[in-house]
């Protein structure tokens, strides 16, 4: 994948998974299969070109298309995976 043919995020709706990321975002999409409609039971929080990021409305259950996992210097979706665990965390701790 190259730098040049990545489209930027857009956060469509606000989340505490995106603390720290800027909006728009750049991160990786190498996608093989694509998720092309949401069900009734998820929001979308993110789109490119593609859906990136989805949310369930009652449950902590959250759906990522992009990669925020893959270590290359363009990744400015890093941080969701860290926003995930501290919201899993805070969860855990509340219960």
């Amino acid at each position: 994948e190259k730098l040049s043919e990545v489209k930027p995020i857009r956060i469509v709706k606000e989340d505490p998974i995106f603390k720290n990321i800027k909006n728009p975002f750049i991160a990786p999409e190498i996608h093989g299969w694509s998720v092309v409609q949401i069900p009734e039971e998820f929001e979308l929080l993110a789109k490119s070109s593609y859906i990136q990021a989805i949310r369930h409305k009652t449950k902590t259950i959250y759906g990522e298309q992009f990669h925020a996992e893959v270590q290359v210097p363009y990744n400015e979706g890093k941080d969701y995976l860290t926003n995930f665990l501290k919201i899993a965390l805070q969860k855990v701790r509340n219960q």
